[in-house]
């Protein structure tokens, strides 16, 4: 039993302190720590309305400066794609926008983008079935998942590169036997359930002259190991004389074309945009293919490693 005077000094002492509260409020607070406070609010206020015209700036600006991009791409980018044949390459979850955007840039550059294969969540190799499927549809002995990804890019790439070799090409009016094997590779590839195409024209997936893109990123987590097998299929294509870029959205947190800018052998044969996502890095990756099949390799974009935001024209003779 909890003893009166217990409750009584109890009723006190909360009386008490709010007495002093009170007083606290009314007197000490009241004075100059209650005008700082004021004063801070006041400041806080007024900064914040300047921020929020700054911003409203910004945002104009920015929007301003897309509509001048968006009307200047035609201009910058006419006939440097002319006729030539497209194939997109980029793994399952890939940021969308950037897909739209490059293939809208090289639809207005006079390019068609051939075909788009998407490399599914089915390459993570998460299971026995899935690893066994792979190793027999590329005739591999190898039980490891890395090591499987890295064969399976590694064939795409020089399959897909000599279905696209002018060199090797013969005018017979059927497609040439190259251009079968790497179809019949995407055939079991997409029978398997490891990629997924959107042919926009009929016939072989790639014909003598087909240009590559290798696109790969968003801010969410990659499926599969995307990074490592795009770099891989990238670094393939170019070895075996495809011309070929490799691409990122400007918000990816995939490190695609950083890797493959670091990289020893792709940094001097796969030319790269690190804003793919974007009204210039549509124009990059145009102006980039062009000067690739003309030999020169560049890095585009705003990111490290960028030599340039766009290829710098070339200087005419004096």
């Amino acid at each position: 039993m909890i003893d009166f005077r217990y409750h009584l000094i109890s009723i006190i002492a909360v009386l008490l302190a709010l007495a002093i509260g009170i007083l606290a409020g009314s007197g000490f607070l009241g004075g100059p720590v209650l005008s700082d406070l004021r004063h801070r609010l006041n400041n806080i206020a007024t900064d914040n309305s300047g921020l929020q015209k700054d911003v409203a700036t910004l945002r104009k600006t920015t929007q301003q400066n897309q509509v001048f991009a968006q009307a200047t791409e035609p201009w910058l980018v006419q006939t440097a794609l002319a006729g030539s044949a497209i194939v997109l390459l980029e793994p399952q979850g890939t940021d969308t926008a950037a897909s739209n955007n490059i293939v809208s840039a090289i639809a207005t550059a006079g390019g068609t983008v051939r075909s788009t294969i998407t490399f599914t969540d089915k390459l993570a190799l998460a299971d026995p079935t899935s690893v066994n499927q792979l190793a027999l549809t590329i005739h591999s002995t190898s039980g490891a998942g890395r090591k499987l990804r890295d064969q399976a890019a590694m064939l795409l790439g020089e399959r897909a590169a000599a279905a696209a070799s002018r060199s090797l090409s013969v005018d017979t009016g059927k497609p040439s036997e190259d251009a079968l094997r790497f179809d019949d590779l995407l055939n079991q590839l997409e029978r398997n359930g490891f990629i997924t195409r959107d042919q926009s024209q009929s016939g072989m997936a790639a014909a003598p002259g087909t240009l590559f893109v290798v696109l790969a990123g968003s801010v969410d987590h990659p499926p599969f190991p995307a990074t490592d097998f795009c770099l891989t299929l990238a670094r393939s294509l170019a070895a075996h004389s495809a011309v070929v870029l490799a691409a990122e959205p400007s918000t990816s947190t995939w490190n695609f074309v950083s890797t493959v800018r670091s990289d020893a052998r792709a940094q001097k044969t796969v030319a790269t945009v690190d804003n793919a996502d974007t009204v210039p890095g549509g124009i990059a990756a145009v102006l980039g293919l062009r000067e690739a099949i003309r030999g020169r390799i560049g890095n585009y974009g705003f990111g490290p490693g960028a030599d340039a935001v766009i290829p710098q024209p070339a200087v005419s003779p004096s």
